[in-house]
């Protein structure tokens, strides 16, 4: 919620795109924090600031976190996939209004298109397959990680990142 609004008054909606086959992807490292991991985060970061010390990691020699993106021509619908977990297929905007709960299936993917701009809703907002249509088709949004859920190693902002970027290249 919050955050997504933050984002929307700083990261205008992106050009319509052209429709086409080719994935855009990005993959990224991890995150370890040597010292001061949280100080850097909200409210502790509001009420005593902090500095914190942090390196980025591969896995085995690669880059363990990553996320990718394509128009689907033909389709007017979104379709989102977790590596190994969830799925959604989203044909209307009812399908994307959970996306700031963190228990909604695909939350982080919803609200990566939410925060990139690629959906926009709230009152007025034309609907989805309007959306896509304009834009040149639907899209296609799938993210991995190579790494332990809970791992503590930045990895959903780390997605989310990588998510916002290969929807940016997408559109």
């Amino acid at each position: 919620g919050v955050a997504v609004e933050t984002c929307r008054g700083v990261s205008p909606r992106p050009p319509p795109c052209q429709a086409g086959v080719d994935w855009h992807t990005v993959e990224l490292p991890a995150r370890i924090d040597l010292a001061g991991g949280w100080l850097d985060t909200p409210p502790i970061c509001y009420e005593v600031g902090g500095c914190v010390v942090n390196v980025a990691v591969r896995i085995d020699g690669k880059l363990p976190i990553g996320a990718r993106c394509r128009r689907t021509p033909g389709t007017l619908s979104l379709r989102l996939d977790v590596e190994g977990g969830e799925s959604c297929e989203c044909t209307e905007l009812d399908h994307i209004m959970d996306f700031s709960s963190p228990s909604a299936p695909c939350a982080l993917l919803k609200a990566s298109l939410v925060a990139a701009g690629a959906v926009i809703f709230g009152p007025g907002a034309p609907p989805l397959q309007e959306q896509l249509s304009g834009d040149g088709g639907g899209l296609w949004l799938q993210c991995w990680s190579r790494l332990p859920r809970g791992s503590g190693m930045g990895t959903s902002s780390i997605m989310a990142g990588a998510m916002l970027r290969a929807v940016g290249q997408a559109c």
